[in-house]
């Protein structure tokens, strides 16, 4: 991998780094270097998940992974196997802090609604109890009407 490509990386320059990676893998395969190319998708990939687009990430890595299966390099796929458990992991992430942020908007929008429902329910049931014994109660009054 180019040391240019691992410096903007380092330094945060998670643009330039995506566009060289990009660029640099289309130039090997142009050169027919497909381990080469696929280690740079799979740089790109990681860019990605730095960028937090790890649903790009992971097709960049399933990418490079084809094609570093192709060339038989065994260190580029595992690299892009990596950076697509990576994706993955991000994509988890992602959902879970999601629900916890909606679980928690859910609570603060009305904090009383457990207890409110816990009512509800006890007041459900103590009305089911009184429609049985007003019930009871009309069959009893009104058996001698025939």
């Amino acid at each position: 991998m180019s040391d240019d490509l691992l410096k903007l990386i380092h330094e945060g320059q998670y643009d330039p780094a995506l566009r060289s990676a990009k660029r640099l893998s289309i130039d090997l395969l142009k050169q027919n270097k497909r381990g080469e190319a696929a280690r740079a998708l799979a740089t790109a990939g990681h860019v990605l998940c730095l960028l937090n687009h790890p649903s790009k990430a992971k097709s960049f890595a399933q990418e490079a992974y084809d094609l570093s299966t192709r060339a038989t390099d065994a260190l580029a796929a595992g690299y892009a196997l990596a950076v697509g458990a990576l994706a993955q992991l991000r994509l988890a992430e992602f959902d879970q802090a999601v629900r916890d942020i909606v679980n928690f908007l859910d609570y603060i929008g009305e904090p009383v609604q457990r207890e409110r429902q816990a009512l509800g329910i006890r007041v459900i049931a103590f009305l089911l109890v009184f429609l049985l014994i007003a019930y009871l109660l009309k069959k009893e009054i009104w058996k001698d009407v025939k």
